[in-house]
C-alpha cells in the first residue's frame, strides 16, 4: 500500500493526521499572467468544493530556484467512496458465509476448479463498489485499506478532468489547463526512494528489488503489486509480455530443433545433395556460371564457389522448414486464443473494467477547431468539423503517410543499386578475397545500411506522424490514440519488412536470361538483380538476422546506457541535491511519459514488430523465436527498470484488454500464413525438389537436381565486351531456359509452367488447411473460461443476495417485490448443495 508522506497540509481541516498524496499539479510564478492565475484559482476553488484538500508548497531543494510551485493534492475517504461508486470500481467482498458455502461446492470436475493466486488463497468474489456497503469491501471503512494508491490516483484524476476551471462550460479539465500552459505537470508520487540501500521500505523499492532490476531476470513477476502501485495499463503490459516470453519457449525448442537438424545433415550427401554436387569441382560444380552485374565487369565463376551459400541454405531450406512454418501458424493462433482465456482470468481476478467511453473532447481539439453546432441532446453548441473539412484533413494525412511510404520504397530501391553497384565494384578491384566473398559482403553490407535507413526513417516519421494526426484533429483523447498507433504501425510494417519482403518474393523474379539487352536498362540494372545459383533463402536470412537482432541490440543498448549518460554528465553537487529534494521535486525532474497517455506506446510497437519477425518469416529463420526470447527475458526488466525508476509515475488507465494492440495481432497472424507460405512455395527449393523426385528423377534420388535448375547461354549471344575462360563457349544461369540453338532459345520450358503451376497450388492448399485447422482450435478454446464463467454466475446471485440481507439487516423499508426478490434468492443459495 502506498506509504503517506509525513507532511504539514495548511489547507487541511484535520492538521492531527499525516494525509496521503494522491496527486501533485505543478505550475512556475515565472510564467503567469492574469488569465492563467484566474483559471487556477477557479480550478482548485472547485476541487475544494467538490471534496479535495488541498497544499501549496515552492520549490526547497533542486527546483528552488525555478519559481516552481507544487500543489499536493489528498483525496479523503468520502469523495474515495463516491468516485468508486461513479466509476463502477470492482473491488473484493467479505462474505464469510456465503463464500465458506461457494467453496464446498462440487459443480465442476477438479481440473476445472479455480486456481490459487501467487498468495495461495482461492479467487475471491468480486463486485462493483457501493458507498451504502462500504464496510462489505475490505472489512473496515478505511479507505487506505479499501483502494490501493493506483486506484486512487485514478479516482482524484477522473475529478481534475471533469472540474470546471472557467465560465464557458468548455472550459473543463486539467487536459486544457497543461494545454494552456496553466499548470506544467501532473503526476502521481513515487512512493520514495528506490535503491537498495535506501533507508525506507516502500513499495517502489520492493518492486525494485524484486522486478526492475536485470539481475531478477529469473524472478516470476509480482503482477498484483505492478497494478497495485501503477494501474491496469501497466499491468497488463507486464502480463502479456510474460506471457508471450512464455509461449515463445515451445516456439523456441521447436525452433531449435530445426536448426540443429540443418546442421547436422549440411554434410550430408543423401540428405544434402545438391550442396555435394554444387561443391564438386570434378561434376557439376566445375561448370562455368554467367557473369552478374553489367556490362562485363564481372568475371566468369565456378558454380563451386556457391558451395558455402548452398550448405547455408540448407541449414534454413530442409524438410524441417515446412513442418515449422506450419507450427508456428499454428502457434501464432493458440497464442492469441490462450491469451483471450488469461485475459479472461485477469478480468475476473482483478475485477478489471474498461473505461467509461471517452466522450470528453480533447483540449487542441476544442481550441482548434473554430465551428460550432447545438448539441443534439442539450441543445448547447459544441465544436465540430464539417464534414468536406474532414474530408481534406484526411486526405492531407493519407497523402502524408503515402507519400512517407514511398520514401521508404525509395530507400530500398537504393539500397538494391548499392548491391548492384558494389558487385561489380568487388570484381573490378582485383582483389581475390572480395570476389570470392562478393555476394556475402553486399548482403551484409546492405542489410546493414538497410537498418540505419530503417532506424533514421522510424524517428523522422513519428515526428511527422504526430504532425499529421495533430493536423487530423480528433474529438477524443481515445481517437486521437488509435489514429496514431495506426499510423505508426503502417509505417513500421512498410519500413522494417519492405526489404525482406523484396529478397523473399521479388528479388531475381524478374531476372530472365543474361543477354537480355532490357534487363540492364530498367532501375540502372536492379532487372538484373538475382540471386545466388544457391537460391535468395540464405540472403533473407542474413537481412532478417540484422534487421531483427541489430534493431533489438540498438534499443536494449539506448534504454540502459543512455541512463547512465546522463547521470554521468550530471554533476555530483546536482546529484546530492536531487536525492535530497523532496518527493515531489524528485518527480518533478523525471522524464515525463510518453505522448497521448501512452507510456508504454513504443514498448508495445517494438513487441509488436519483434512477433512480426518471429512470425512472417520463420520459414527462413527458425531461430528467430530463440532471440526474441533472449532479449523478452531482459526486455521486461528494461521496460520495468524505465517505467518504475526513470520516468514520473503515470496516471493509471484503467483497460480490461489490449485493444488495438490485439487486432494488429490478428493482422499480423494472418499475414504469416501467407508469407511463409509463399516463401516455402518460391523463396525456397523445396517446390522443385518435390516435382524433380516426382518427375524427373530416374533414380528417385535428387541426384542431377542441381543441373536441372540451370540453363544454358551461348557467349557468343553477350553484347557486352566479356572474356570467359580459355575453351568455354557456354555459361550457366539460374533458370528454367531452352538453350542455345533451340528454335526459341532463351523462352521458358514446360518444366517451367509444372513448377509454376505446383508452387501456386501448393499456397493454395497451404493457406486453406493451416486457416482452416487455426480455425477449429480457435472454435474449440472458449474465449471464456468455464469456471470463469461459473463463478461470474455465482458472483452475480449471491451478491444479489447479500444486498438484500444488508439492507434487511439495516432495517430499511422494502418494496413487496424486493421482500420477494429476497424469497427467491434465499431459496436459491439454499438449494446450494454443500
Amino acid at each position: 500500500m502506498h506509504q503517506p508522506f509525513p507532511t504539514t497540509m495548511e489547507d487541511f481541516p484535520d492538521k492531527a493526521v499525516d494525509f496521503q498524496i494522491d496527486m501533485v499539479l505543478v505550475y512556475s510564478t515565472a510564467n503567469s499572467d492574469n488569465e492563467k492565475i484566474k483559471a487556477r484559482d477557479t480550478f482548485e476553488g472547485n476541487l475544494k468544493q467538490a471534496g479535495l484538500r488541498l497544499s501549496h508548497e515552492s520549490g526547497k531543494g533542486i527546483t528552488k530556484e525555478n519559481d516552481v510551485v507544487f500543489v499536493k493534492i489528498h483525496a479523503p475517504g468520502r469523495v474515495l467512496f463516491q468516485q468508486a461508486e461513479l466509476l463502477g470500481l470492482k473491488k473484493s467482498v467479505v462474505l464469510p458465509n456465503t463464500l465458506n458455502k461457494l467453496q464446498k461446492r462440487k459443480v465442476t470436475p477438479k481440473f476445472m476448479k479455480p486456481k490459487l493466486n501467487s498468495g495461495g488463497e482461492p479467487r475471491c468474489l468480486k463486485a462493483t463498489f457501493r458507498e451504502d456497503m462500504s464496510d462489505l469491501f475490505g472489512g473496515d471503512v478505511k479507505p487506505e485499506n479499501v483502494f490501493s494508491a493506483s486506484e486512487r490516483a485514478d479516482m482524484v484524476w477522473n475529478i481534475l478532468r471533469r472540474t470546471q476551471h472557467g465560465e464557458n462550460e468548455e472550459d473543463i479539465g486539467i487536459r486544457q489547463l497543461i494545454s494552456r500552459e496553466c499548470y506544467t505537470a501532473a503526476y502521481p508520487l513515487h512512493d520514495g526512494p528506490y535503491g537498495l540501500n535506501a533507508p525506507c521500505s516502500n513499495d517502489r523499492k520492493d518492486l525494485y528489488q524484486e522486478w526492475a532490476r536485470v539481475q531478477a531476470w529469473y524472478k516470476v513477476q509480482p503482477l498484483d503489486k505492478i497494478r497495485e502501485y501503477f494501474g491496469d495499463e501497466v499491468a497488463l503490459y507486464f502480463v502479456w509480455l510474460g506471457f508471450y516470453t512464455q509461449m515463445l519457449i515451445p516456439a523456441s525448442i521447436v525452433g531449435l530443433i530445426c536448426f540443429i537438424y540443418g546442421l547436422a545433415t549440411m554434410g550430408s550427401d543423401t540428405l544434402n545433395t545438391a550442396s555435394k554436387e554444387i561443391c564438386n569441382k570434378t561434376g557439376v560444380g566445375g561448370l562455368y556460371m554467367c557473369p552478374k552485374c553489367l556490362n562485363g565487369a564481372c568475371g566468369y565463376q565456378e558454380l563451386s564457389n556457391s558451395c558455402f551459400y548452398s550448405r547455408l541454405t540448407h541449414v534454413f531450406d530442409n524438410t524441417s522448414t515446412v513442418v515449422f512454418a506450419v507450427f508456428m501458424s499454428f502457434w501464432a493462433t493458440m497464442f492469441l486464443e490462450l491469451w483471450k482465456r488469461k485475459q479472461a482470468r485477469l478480468v475476473q481476478k482483478w475485477g478489471l473494467t474498461d473505461s467509461q467511453m471517452d466522450m470528453e473532447p480533447r483540449p487542441e481539439f476544442v481550441a482548434s477547431v473554430q465551428t460550432t453546432r447545438p448539441n443534439k441532446f442539450t441543445g448547447l453548441p459544441e465544436p465540430y468539423i464539417p464534414f468536406w473539412n474532414k474530408v481534406v484533413r484526411i486526405f492531407t494525412t493519407i497523402s502524408g503517410v503515402t507519400f512517407m511510404i514511398l520514401v521508404v520504397l525509395s530507400a530500398i530501391v537504393g539500397v538494391i543499386i548499392y548491391r548492384v553497384a558494389i558487385v561489380a565494384a568487388f570484381y573490378d578491384s582485383g582483389d581475390e578475397f572480395l570476389q570470392q566473398n562478393s555476394s556475402l559482403l553486399t548482403s551484409a553490407t546492405a542489410a546493414v545500411i538497410n537498418l540505419i535507413a530503417i532506424m533514421v526513417l522510424n524517428i523522422l516519421y513519428k515526428w511527422i506522424a504526430k504532425k499529421l494526426t495533430d493536423l487530423e484533429c480528433p474529438r477524443t483523447q481515445s481517437e486521437y490514440e488509435d489514429s496514431y498507433t495506426f499510423k505508426i504501425f503502417i509505417f513500421e510494417f512498410v519500413n522494417c519488412y519492405s526489404s525482406l519482403f523484396y529478397i523473399a518474393f521479388f528479388k531475381g523474379k524478374f531476372y530472365t536470361y543474361p543477354g537480355d539487352d532490357s534487363m540492364w536498362n530498367t532501375f540502372l540494372g536492379i532487372k538484373a538483380d538475382a540471386c545466388d545459383p544457391a537460391g535468395c533463402i540464405s540472403e533473407l536470412f542474413i537481412q532478417l538476422i540484422i534487421i531483427m537482432v541489430g534493431k533489438q541490440l540498438f534499443n536494449n543498448v539506448m534504454e540502459v546506457a543512455f541512463p547512465f549518460i546522463r547521470k554521468w554528465l550530471a554533476s555530483d553537487e546536482k546529484v546530492d541535491l536531487f536525492l535530497k529534494s523532496p518527493q515531489w521535486e524528485q518527480d518533478f525532474l523525471l522524464d515525463a511519459p510518453s505522448d497521448h497517455s501512452m507510456i508504454l506506446f513504443s514498448e508495445f510497437m517494438e513487441m509488436i514488430l519483434q512477433f512480426g519477425f518471429t512470425t512472417l518469416f520463420v520459414a527462413a529463420f527458425p531461430l528467430a523465436p530463440i532471440f526474441a526470447l533472449l532479449n523478452n527475458v531482459f526486455e521486461i526488466r528494461l521496460d520495468a527498470y524505465k517505467i518504475l525508476c526513470k520516468f514520473q509515475r503515470p496516471v493509471p488507465k484503467r483497460m480490461a484488454s489490449l485493444g488495438a494492440w490485439f487486432s494488429i495481432l490478428q493482422a499480423l497472424t494472418f499475414i504469416a500464413v501467407v508469407t511463409n507460405a509463399f516463401v516455402i512455395a518460391y523463396t525456397s527449393d523445396f517446390i522443385p525438389k518435390a516435382m524433380y523426385l516426382w518427375a524427373e528423377s530416374i533414380t528417385g534420388t535428387l541426384e542431377g537436381y542441381v543441373r536441372f535448375t540451370l540453363s544454358a547461354f551461348a557467349i557468343e549471344d553477350y553484347q557486352a565486351n566479356t572474356t570467359p575462360p580459355e575453351g568455354v563457349t557456354e555459361c550457366l544461369y539460374r533458370g528454367f531456359r531452352k538453350p542455345p540453338g533451340d528454335p526459341q532459345e532463351y523462352e521458358v520450358t514446360l518444366e517451367y509452367w509444372h513448377v509454376f503451376a505446383a508452387r501456386l497450388a501448393f499456397v493454395v492448399v497451404f493457406e486453406h488447411v493451416v486457416m482452416g485447422l487455426s480455425g477449429l482450435i480457435a472454435y474449440a478454446i472458449p474465449d471464456l473460461p468455464w469456471d470463469v464463467r461459473e463463478q461470474e454466475y455465482l458472483e452475480e446471485k449471491i451478491m444479489e443476495k447479500a444486498t438484500q440481507k444488508y439492507r434487511v439487516h439495516n432495517n430499511r423499508s422494502l418494496s413487496p417485490s424486493t421482500e420477494a426478490l429476497i424469497t427467491k434468492s434465499e431459496e436459491y443459495v439454499s438449494s446450494l448443495p454443500v
